[in-house]
């Protein structure tokens, strides 16, 4: 039996739908609706959710199952631009690419490498990376033309807090979404939308972009 037909014929049977399916085994709707319609095979990780989820007899399960012979028959296919926003512009990291989708995380890799995307590099390697939207936003605060501080002064209090950690600007150290979403009990993705939002809402300021333009 294929790996799809076998999926939803477990959720029929336990009467859930796709939504429900997906919470009940800590994996997003989407992959649950790739899986169940054959656009994505499931890594073993993502079947093993399943299993234990709804404590299945994983002998059983696998029995009817040729997951080898079916991974080698298609290439797992990932939209190359879908893939570009989330590691790019939404700076998500493979391994949270891979669990939220469905996809093992060296299916992830092959594609950045088959994209030519470059990986970023390991925190702690060359240090948080500055964003990378708005880049003469970033590169006019950060090089120290006119007075960062009072730039900030144009945003909410949230905005100009994340900037500044985000950015490193006064004496605050630079520090990347993950620590300050922790400091702040937010999640790493509303942080990268606040950050984003401020750098937009700089970008539109004429005295900041016509002093860049000048230099």
């Amino acid at each position: 039996m294929k790996i799809n037909d076998k999926l939803r014929e477990l959720r029929t049977v336990l009467g859930l739908s796709r939504k429900k399916f997906a919470a009940a085994c800590g994996l997003s709707l989407t992959a649950i609706s790739y899986f169940e319609n054959g656009e994505r095979i499931p890594s073993e990780e993502s079947l093993r959710k399943i299993i234990d989820a709804f404590h299945i007899n994983g002998e059983r399960f696998f029995r009817d199952l040729d997951l080898d012979t079916e991974r080698h028959l298609r290439k797992i296919s990932i939209d190359e631009r879908w893939l570009r926003r989330q590691y790019v512009e939404k700076e998500l990291p493979a391994a949270q690419i891979a669990g939220q989708y469905g996809y093992s995380k060296s299916t992830v890799l092959s594609r950045l490498r088959e994209y030519q995307i470059p990986r970023r590099p390991k925190f702690g390697h060359a240090g948080p990376q500055p964003p990378s939207q708005y880049p003469e936003v970033v590169s006019y605060l950060c090089e120290g033309r006119g007075d960062p501080l009072k730039v900030l002064d144009g945003l909410s209090s949230r905005e100009a807090l994340i900037l500044g950690k985000r950015l490193g600007l006064g004496k605050t150290p630079v520090q990347t979404l993950e620590s300050i979403g922790a400091e702040l009990n937010l999640t790493r993705e509303r942080v990268r939308q606040i950050q984003n939002l401020a750098l937009r809402k700089l970008s539109s300021l004429p005295g900041l972009r016509n002093r860049h333009a000048a230099s």
